[in-house]
């Protein structure tokens, strides 16, 4: 961590204790972004092998159109207006790349993936055995961070945990794959605890549970029937429970935000009030300006609803591969847009996003090894 929160104060950051190469303190944040010229150059140049996934292209560019109109009305810069879809594209364009090298044969994911996952392994211990404790919501120390935040962190895990263990259920290794679960689940859970990214994994381990065992399958609709029962009553009874405390304060923020929103012109309504807008008070972080805790939101106020019904157009296009398509796959983009719904979640961490989609391609290639192929023989006849 560059900066350290007031939870860690007495500690030196492990910027000033292990910056050994003398870098800035925003060099993380700017280097994610120095792919995306080779990525869409290459994407560009070879476009005819994307198929249906072109509209992702066509998206990027109305995104631009987008920020640039959001630029001239707000009078902002525009790397500050594009910044928004920098982050959510440039992840994006990596997966379209990947597509692209697998189709014209040039990719074996497995081995890619597996390089990516051995480098994150080795700098995840090099974390836990020097750097300092991490600090989500309060006094609680969880384990050391690596990856720029304790969210990206745990975002980055949940894709790695997919890597390792989606090829462990196409070999039908079910004891070893719950068993990995089990561990793995734990230890995002007890080791970091950011609710967003448990989620996300949990969705993934359910989808798959469905798919092992007819047991699970039964399980999973009873979860569907008896967890929204027992919830409602135990929010009648838990009188003590506050949701809007356990949510850190989102419930207060929703309401600020329905405030802020009904007071757009139209201008704002369609190009949003530009980057930085969404910061404000509310009565729960009455110490200092926070966003929406929620991307879409954020997507609406700083860039306009135009954005917004966009990037859903976005989520629709990589679900649509027109075939029956993997619900583990889908359930994947469910979870990436639950995580960018209810925080910050991946759309805003490029970082956590070129794993999550490294993560949904070895999904999409293993699973359905045919599946793009058949299309663009399809398309090309």
């Amino acid at each position: 961590m560059v900066e350290l929160g007031w939870w860690l104060r007495h500690l030196e950051s492990n910027f000033d204790t292990r910056n050994y190469l003398g870098l800035p303190k925003d060099f993380s944040g700017n280097i994610e972004y120095l792919l995306i010229p080779l990525l869409l150059a290459y994407v560009l140049m070879n476009l005819k092998h994307l198929g249906h996934y072109v509209r992702i292209v066509e998206v990027l560019f109305v995104f631009i159109v987008i920020n640039l109109c959001t630029s001239f009305l707000t009078g902002e810069t525009l790397f500050a207006s594009f910044q928004l879809t920098l982050k959510l594209m440039s992840p994006v364009m990596l997966f379209l790349v990947l597509i692209i090298k697998y189709k014209k044969g040039e990719l074996d994911i497995g081995k890619l993936a597996k390089r990516f996952l051995y480098l994150c392994i080795f700098l995840i211990l090099i974390a836990l055995l020097l750097f300092n404790p991490s600090s989500n919501r309060g006094p609680q120390h969880f384990l050391p961070i690596y990856f720029e935040s304790i969210h990206t962190h745990s975002y980055i895990l949940v894709s790695l945990f997919i890597i390792i263990s989606f090829p462990l259920f196409i070999r039908k290794r079910y004891i070893t794959l719950i068993s990995f679960f089990v561990v793995s689940f734990l230890f995002i859970w007890f080791g970091y605890a950011v609710r967003t990214a448990i989620i996300v994994y949990l969705i993934y381990m359910l989808i798959v549970l469905f798919y092992m065992n007819v047991f699970f399958k039964y399980l999973w609709v009873k979860a569907i029937i008896y967890v929204p029962i027992i919830v409602f009553f135990f929010s009648l009874f838990a009188t003590s429970f506050s949701l809007d405390d356990y949510s850190s304060g989102r419930l207060s923020m929703y309401s600020a935000k329905i405030d802020q929103i009904s007071k757009f012109n139209i201008f704002e309504v369609l190009f949003g009030q530009g980057h930085g807008s969404d910061l404000i008070r509310t009565d729960f972080w009455a110490f200092g300006k926070k966003g929406s805790h929620s991307d879409v939101i954020t997507y609406f106020v700083e860039n306009g609803i135009l954005f917004l019904l966009f990037y859903f157009y976005l989520l629709f296009v990589l679900v649509w591969i027109r075939k029956k398509v993997s619900l583990i796959y889908l359930f994947l983009i469910i979870g990436y847009f639950v995580s960018s719904l209810v925080s910050n979640g991946i759309t805003s961490r490029p970082l956590s996003g070129y794993l999550f989609f490294i993560a949904l391609a070895v999904v999409l290639f293993y699973q359905n090894p045919s599946i793009l192929k058949n299309n663009e023989a399809k398309s090309t006849s």
